[in-house]
């Protein structure tokens, strides 16, 4: 194997991996202009549909955007919690286009879940993570509405 190809293929993995660092877009502290919220992983995903605190039921579709750094092999999971932190069904977000990028990309979620027994609840969007390193685990949640 040559050596470019070698590079590549390594930069590839690394991608996958979730190796590199994120960058996400820093937003502004009220308190001091010059420090940033690290906690807003708006640079890396964006959920579009279901809305915060929406009204949804069973099986809910998921819609967004992510960035390719998000994805492990074109997908990540997706999972419904009820307001007691019980896990009420999962599944997979997959890419709509070529994930292999560090740009924003489409993603699609369709969630079975049980019933539940309580009026809220959540969606957690986690960063695929097959090293298993705690360092690389990300995830955001949308409150939801049953």
């Amino acid at each position: 194997m040559t050596y470019k190809v070698f590079a590549a293929f390594a930069l590839l993995i690394a991608i996958g991996a979730g190796c590199l660092p994120a960058s996400p877009t820093p937003v502004p502290d009220d308190n001091n202009d010059d420090q940033v919220q690290v906690d807003d992983l708006s640079g890396l995903i964006q959920v579009t549909t279901p809305a915060k605190n929406s009204k949804i039921s069973s099986p809910v579709t998921v819609t967004g955007k992510a960035r390719g750094t998000w994805y492990f092999e074109a997908s990540f999971p997706v999972s419904v919690y009820d307001a007691n932190n019980v896990l009420l069904g999962s599944g997979v977000a997959e890419a709509q286009s070529d994930w292999m990028t560090e740009d924003f990309v489409n993603f699609k979620a369709v969630i079975t879940y049980t019933t539940p027994t309580t009026a809220t609840g959540k969606l957690v969007l986690a960063k695929d993570n097959p090293s298993g390193l705690p360092a690389n685990d990300k995830s955001i949640e949308v409150p939801i509405k049953f």
